[in-house]
């Protein structure tokens, strides 16, 4: 059992060839934690912010860390912006995994980013938690956001949103297949799963046919295309839901 009784962390699925340890100097206003080496870092696997800003308690929580020990767990390799994303864990007797502890306070989100898939599928229990708990970013409510509602999907336009609804029906194309939650298909909110994801969902006994009548959790940067739509990036990403 992990931090709060929440399930412990799941082994990650991408490969740490790295860790290196060292120390939070600063956190910078998107979040970024500036390190003592010179270098800056992020935690993988989480959004900090559903909204054109972070959030003050997400920037509160991160900047009361500052002068901690980290130990920095990943591929090394630093993204567009020459930041490091892997795990970052918090030193002590007891380390803290920080993408947990934030995602279970309901301070970030889950979210690959421009990664190719989700390394850590285990951070999605702590982030049902703390949205059944009405933590941080769930805490009104209105999060995620019903399928229905094409008009509140489309003010996510270029950024990420969660999505949950009924799928209404499906259908395979020759580079993508099509999961759609209404019945006017160039209005309504749809998924798009490329090829490639698709083709592993198929191999897990997936079609079409057996998301029909299905309620489901999607997450994705939001895209206006026939309608708002979310492309999936990889199948974690699309949640079955109880019926």
């Amino acid at each position: 059992v992990g931090l709060g009784g929440l399930p412990a962390r799941a082994a990650a699925t991408c490969p740490d060839e790295r860790r290196e340890d060292d120390r939070i100097a600063a956190v910078g206003a998107a979040g970024e934690l500036a390190l003592v080496s010179g270098r800056s870092a992020l935690p993988r696997d989480i959004r900090l912010s559903l909204g054109p800003s972070l959030d003050d308690a997400a920037l509160a929580r991160l900047r009361f860390l500052a002068g901690e020990p980290v130990m920095l767990v990943g591929s090394g390799k630093a993204d567009r912006w020459g930041r490091l994303t892997g795990d970052v864990r918090l030193g002590g007797p007891a380390p803290l995994d920080l993408a947990e502890l934030l995602v279970a306070e309901g301070l970030a989100a889950v979210d690959p980013g421009e990664q190719d898939g989700l390394c850590r599928p285990g951070l999605l229990a702590f982030e049902q938690r703390a949205r059944e708990r009405r933590l941080g970013l769930w805490s009104a409510g209105d999060l995620p956001v019903p399928a229905a509602d094409r008009d509140r999907i489309a003010t996510f336009a270029g950024r990420m949103a969660i999505v949950e609804g009924e799928i209404l029906s499906g259908g395979e194309r020759r580079d993508r297949t099509y999961l759609d939650f209404g019945r006017d298909w160039s209005r309504d909110f749809h998924v798009s799963v490329p090829k490639r994801v698709w083709a592993s969902m198929v191999k897990a006994g997936e079609s079409p046919s057996s998301f029909k009548g299905r309620r489901v959790r999607v997450r994705g940067i939001v895209e206006m295309r026939r309608g708002p739509a979310i492309e999936l990036t990889e199948p974690a990403l699309l949640e079955r839901l109880p019926r």
